[in-house]
């Protein structure tokens, strides 16, 4: 029996300081205890008949009945194959239990992508009813197994009596049956992390892992996606066939459920991504660095941070605003006395390429002569108490179960009320459809007569949505608080309604997304001004379509360091690829080491999302603030960030755009195991090298990652930490064993075997895949959009064959353009060329302001280009210990650029500001050919390449003939350096090095 890992996706904590008698465990939940499979068995009353085969899949009913047999309610069970491009090899199933009381789908709210049935004739499938006995004498079966097979793959769904449970089993075929801790699905507005609780956002998806070659071995993989916005109970446990055994238990509404047949790690979640959509292309300066701190309270605060970055010479893209920023809390307005011109505050910074970032959280001060609250109420838009409770103080939040009612507003007691930030406050109920376009339009400005009250040079924060409420009694809306998801508020006869229980993990994505909404409006989406970006706490099923999370406020300690960067892989590989954590801790005084190792030796400036943010109370963290050297090496960590982003931006298209079928659902950083399959041993060890890796480290190293598939980066989480043993995979690299640079020393290092490597405080390991290119800029400027057209630099490492590919994709980082519109974008020619007239070359100093070329690249908006990089190298002879090689091969090596227009690969694209080209190009692994030792590389010309052969490099650029390549050839302890190139990057070109040893 192939052995199974689950990963169950929800964000946790360590225990820190919270108020536990604040949350029921399972136990004191009167659903998940009447129906836990621990609890004594309920009579039995599930029955299931009149299965049929249908054109898309089984179609049954199902029907509960009473004690006396008669018939309660029945439903419908829909079993349908689901394919994607994603799922060529094994379909997804979705099972869906539909009907009855209580049954409303939230997962309708999704617009779940690609969820067609696969109506195929190649789709093979069986199905399999069985009835599970009951207690002796019971008459009646107590629950029935569902089985769907395709191919090797059986699906189990077994139903059991009690509404909304399930056990589910996924394995393959002639194989055993497969058969932990409660994992509570329920997003809570705590101020802290607390262990064995949900927080702020919802993810029900598990993916089993079989441990074999390519993710999925004789086991292989696969996935479960519960589609319940309740309040949700998963066990786990392991069955007497060695297999793990999942059960699921949600407090109401209709079954929905998807299952993903793998067969490896990244199908599954390729599968995921496929079906629950693509993040969009976020701008530019979102990926860089970001500072908040709550007790930023004035404009003259802001503007100083601003400026002593300047001063400083740090790189920052985003400044942001907490509640502070709006009078008395009243989100959508300014405190005029604090904020007297904040959008000449926005405007001072806009030049550099900095943006301002601000908060509105989904709960209204219910105050009559707030504007916002009063169109709220009055179009009766705002969640509403049970109408036993009506109106009064006792219908306020509160009572020990959590199900208080609401005192009225505007309207009579329609609206429920309680505590948050601004005192007492109702919540914008974002179920109904027209609450959420109301919401947009206070972004957008669209609609007659509504004027827009959120800038268009102010980006969004959306917080305390999952919602937070200080006085209910699970700090969150009550479970019997209603909600209108179809026509108007009761007594209308069109109402639909229902409880809050049902639909809580949806709120805040609901709220996220009419945000994005709003934003994308308001940028005239496809095509139009500045791309929006938004952040959000609280996430559902779907949520990366709108924008960035972050996981919270977590507290400055090194446990919760090493947290954050399980739950940001957590989140990554269930389908949120733009995450962060507040870098430091947001509750807390992090020192120094503490705050450096988060800066950049442990995950912040490595992951996504990449944000200093802290609480009113806690000290001031800008990072220059630090004593040195902790400063200098958080400056630099800062630089290096700025460095990578023509990566990153990169694999933000691939995740956005699908031009890349192998990227489409995968993380922007993903744990070891994704990708690294498993199986078989490793190669024979080399000289040096540590202990053979197992596949298990690779499964147990939870705060290591790789940033896509080509940077692997080892966190320092440990106090005083002076060396570390880092597990480097050996799959996953084409069929041949991965091979592994490491970016500091430049050694060429065997993958399947642990490496040992010093550490300091300027120091962490990162190492680059071995077949890979990685794009860069080397200058650094104050902001990311400052240096959008500067030149790029290419770090190709070859792999032991002497290849090595990469993609750069290029754009102004900020023009409104959706990724699938991007194949119908006309270029236009004058701008262009008027761009490529004016642009001049960045200076070269270190960091600089706004260059003269800032206009041009504004002209210059309607570029987009996607560069495909590639390097072979031939085989000409052994390397001899004459050659001065000592040892590898002399190899004959051509590095190629092909730019195309994007998603539509082959076509020419236009010209770009002749400001970016290629100016530099680092090759890993391969050595000058040297005939005499004495030669020193200082004076080490290109000519010496091919000793005898008179032959220099050469570049081809555009067709024409080749020529001797300019610029500065070095060697280097990282490899062959080509320096002071000019390579523009809208123009095919070729660079032949005719002679050089490729390291063995």
């Amino acid at each position: 029996m192939p052995r199974l890992l689950l990963l169950l996706v929800f964000t946790l904590g360590p225990a820190d300081a919270f108020e536990a008698s604040k949350f029921r465990t399972c136990s004191q939940s009167h659903f998940c205890s009447d129906f836990s499979p621990t609890a004594a068995p309920l009579p039995p009353s599930l029955s299931l008949s009149s299965m049929t085969r249908t054109a898309t899949g089984v179609r049954a009913v199902a029907g509960y009945r009473g004690e006396g047999g008669s018939a309660v309610v029945s439903f419908e069970l829909l079993v349908e194959p689901l394919r994607t491009a994603a799922a060529a090899e094994a379909p997804a199933w979705r099972v869906r239990l539909l009907g009855g009381a209580n049954s409303f789908l939230a997962a309708s709210h999704l617009s779940l992508a690609a969820l067609n049935p696969d109506t195929s004739a190649d789709v093979a499938l069986s199905f399999e009813m069985e009835a599970v006995p009951g207690p002796e004498g019971a008459g009646a079966p107590a629950a029935h197994v569902l089985r769907a097979r395709s191919g090797r793959w059986v699906s189990e769904l077994e139903l059991l009596s009690a509404p909304l449970q399930a056990q589910l089993r996924v394995y393959e075929a002639g194989f055993a049956r497969p058969a932990a801790p409660v994992a509570v699905l329920n997003g809570r507005g705590m101020l802290r992390f607390a262990a064995g609780v949900g927080l702020y956002g919802s993810l029900p998806f598990l993916l089993a892992h079989g441990g074999g070659a390519g993710g999925g071995g004789a086991g292989g993989s696969a996935g479960v996606l519960w589609l319940s916005a309740a309040d949700t109970y998963v066990d786990l446990w392991r069955g007497g066939g060695g297999g793990v055994v999942s059960h699921w238990l949600s407090e109401g509404g209709g079954m929905d459920v998807v299952l993903l047949g793998g067969p490896g790690d990244e199908d599954v979640v390729r599968q995921l991504g496929a079906l629950t959509g693509t993040p969009p292309l976020p701008p530019l300066w979102s990926l860089g660095y970001h500072q908040s701190h709550w007790n930023v309270k004035s404009q003259p605060q802001l503007e100083g941070i601003d400026a002593n970055a300047d001063r400083l010479g740090w790189p920052l893209d985003g400044l942001w605003l907490d509640i502070e920023h709006a009078q008395a809390k009243r989100y959508f307005t300014w405190d005029g006395a604090a904020f007297p011109d904040p959008r000449g505050m926005a405007a001072a910074i806009e030049p550099k390429g900095r943006r301002l970032v601000a908060i509105a959280d989904p709960h209204l001060r219910a105050a009559p002569e707030y504007d916002i609250y009063a169109a709220a109420a009055n179009a009766s838009l705002l969640v509403r108490p049970p109408p036993s409770r009506g109106g009064g103080d006792a219908g306020r939040s509160g009572g020990g179960d959590g199900e208080g009612g609401g005192e009225g507003g505007l309207v009579g007691g329609a609206a429920f009320e309680g505590e948050c930030w601004p005192g007492v406050s109702s919540w914008v109920d974002f179920l109904q459809p027209r609450a959420q376009q109301w919401w947009a339009q206070l972004y957008s400005g669209a609609g007659e007569g509504r004027p827009r009250r959120w800038p268009s040079w102010l980006h969004a924060w959306n917080d305390m949505n999952e919602p937070s409420v200080f006085s209910g009694a699970e700090l969150t809306l009550p479970r019997d608080a209603l909600h209108v998801v179809q026509g108007a508020p009761a007594p209308s006869p069109s109402s639909v309604e229902v409880e809050h229980r049902l639909v809580h993990n949806l709120y805040g994505a609901l709220q996220a997304a009419a945000t994005f909404a709003g934003l994308s409006a308001r940028a005239g989406l496809p095509s139009g001004g500045e791309r929006p970006f938004l952040l959000s706490r609280s996430f559902f099923v779907g949520s990366q379509r709108h924008g960035a999370v972050w996981t919270g406020d977590n507290t400055a300690s090194w446990d919760q360091l090493r947290l954050s960067v399980q739950m940001v892989l957590a989140l990554g590989v269930s389908g949120l690829p733009f995450t962060g954590a507040d870098v430091g801790g947001f509750f807390g005084t992090p020192p120094p080491e503490l705050l450096l190792r988060w800066h950049r030796y442990q995950s912040a400036s490595h992951l996504p999302f990449f944000r200093s943010h802290a609480h009113v109370d806690s000290p001031r963290r800008e990072p220059w603030l630090l004593p040195q050297p902790h400063a200098a090496h958080a400056l630099e960590a800062l630089r290096e960030r700025q460095r990578l982003l023509p990566f990153w931006y990169t694999l933000c298209w691939d995740a956005a755009s699908g031009a890349l079928p192998s990227a489409e659902g995968l993380p922007l950083v993903r744990p070891l195991w994704l990708g690294s399959g498993g199986g078989g041993s490793p190669p024979a060890s080399p000289a040096g090298a540590g202990k053979p890796v197992p596949r298990s480290a690779l499964l147990l190293a939870d705060t290591a990652f790789t940033v896509g598939a080509d940077l692997l980066v080892f966190p320092v989480a440990t106090k005083g930490a002076s060396n570390v043993e880092v597990p480097l995979p050996v799959h996953g690299c084409g069929g041949a064993p991965c091979e592994w640079f490491s970016v500091s020393s430049g050694a060429r290092l065997r993958g399947g075997f642990w490496h040992s490597e010093p550490v300091g405080l300027g120091s962490m390991p990162r190492y680059q895949r071995g077949g890979s290119i990685l794009p860069r800029r080397e200058r650094v400027r104050r902001s990311a959009l400052l240096a959008v057209w500067d030149p790029i630099s290419l770090h190709a490492a070859l792999d032991a064959a002497g290849h090595a590919a990469g993609r750069l994709y290029l754009d102004d980082g900020v023009t409104a353009r959706l990724p699938a519109a991007l194949h119908e974008h006309q270029q236009s020619g004058g701008l262009l060329e008027a761009a490529r007239a004016g642009a001049a070359t960045a200076p070269e100093s270190e960091l600089e302001g706004a260059p003269p070329q800032h206009a041009a690249r504004s002209a210059g908006a309607g570029v987009g280009a996607l560069l495909l990089f590639n390097v072979t190298c031939e085989e000409k002879r052994s390397a001899q210990s004459t050659d001065g090689g000592g040892g590898g091969h002399v190899v004959r090596c051509i590095l190629s650029s092909r730019p195309t227009r994007p998603l539509a690969l082959g076509e020419s694209v236009g010209p770009l500001p002749a400001s970016v080209y290629v100016e530099r190009v680092l090759l890993r692994g391969l050595s000058p050919l040297v005939v005499d030792q004495s030669t020193r590389l200082a004076d080490w010309l290109p000519s010496s390449l091919a000793p005898g052969s008179g032959k220099r490099p050469t570049a081809s650029v555009g067709g024409a003939a080749p020529r001797p390549l300019g610029g500065k050839v070095e060697a280097t302890p990282h490899g062959l350096l080509l320096e002071r190139l000019h390579l523009p990057c809208d123009e095919a070109w070729d660079i032949e090095v005719p002679g050089a040893v490729l390291d063995g």
